[in-house]
């Protein structure tokens, strides 16, 4: 037992010892690691500060829409200013004003820039937004630009109620545009069935029809044999009692009579 409880104790030494045993910094590398991150932290101040001042001064002067077209990642940046750049109106601070904050990471400088326009909020207050600039670490390429305006809360509430309401006409109008489309399904096959019924009423026509050609030309071929019987008799009768005539009898039809006016002959 004893051993176990001392083993155990050294165990706990050694880690004990691992976690205070960290690793030796150095100071001149730290020092140049800070200066590193202050010259970009400078590099960045400047680069956005000078970019948000031409595009400051090209909008005051209405001139910022006449840059566009000469290279596409400008295009790109000039269209993202002017669109943020809808509820906030001019900048109203001059450039040696604004106080940029940088913020560096691994990979990316990002550079916030607090502004005020000459548009008001729904408060009536000068309506403020956050220029946001995101560059690499190099600053080899332009930077990612968006302009964010800073909303009331009654703002917020009206736009969050907007999209509710748009995302819901949405949703509504596309069931009831489905629920119409699966009632047209009950429509399409009645339609189909009367088309059906149609068919075979034309097809039962014809064969009626057929039918009736087919009777009345077997009765006509039989009222022919009647004819011809009928004659042969009265023939065969006027002979017999001496009536026979020089043009003889022709039975041109037949007709049927009711049978109540022989039983009341």
């Amino acid at each position: 037992m004893k051993k176990r409880v001392s083993m155990l104790g050294l165990l706990l030494v050694c880690i004990l010892g691992l976690t205070a045993c960290g690793q030796k910094v150095d100071p001149a590398a730290a020092e140049r690691e800070a200066a590193k991150n202050k010259q970009i932290e400078m590099m960045g101040s400047q680069y956005s500060l000078s970019l948000l001042n031409d595009f400051m001064m090209n909008h005051d002067e209405g001139k910022l829409e006449e840059s566009l077209g000469q290279n596409d990642e400008m295009d790109k940046l000039i269209n993202s200013y002017l669109s943020g750049m809808e509820d906030v109106g001019h900048i109203q601070e001059s450039a040696d004003e604004l106080k940029p904050v940088v913020k560096i990471d691994k990979k990316n400088v990002i550079v916030d820039i607090d502004i005020t326009g000459d548009l008001e909020d729904a408060n009536g207050n000068p309506r403020k937004a956050v220029v946001e600039m995101m560059w690499k670490n190099d600053f080899s390429a332009f930077p990612d630009l968006a302009v964010n305006p800073v909303y009331t809360k009654g703002e917020l509430m009206t736009k969050a109620g907007l999209n509710t309401l748009l995302g819901m006409g949405v949703t509504f109008t596309i069931l009831i545009l489905i629920s119409l489309i699966i009632s047209s399904f009950t429509l399409i096959g009645k339609f189909q069935d009367r088309k059906k019924n149609e068919k075979e009423t034309d097809a039962n026509a014809s064969v009626d029809n057929a039918v009736k050609q087919i009777v009345a030309g077997e009765e006509q071929a039989d009222d022919e044999e009647l004819i011809a019987v009928i004659s042969a008799a009265i023939a065969a009768y006027e002979a017999e009692n001496g009536y026979a005539s020089a043009d003889g009898v022709v039975v041109r039809s037949i007709r049927k009579i009711n049978k109540n006016k022989w039983q009341r002959a």
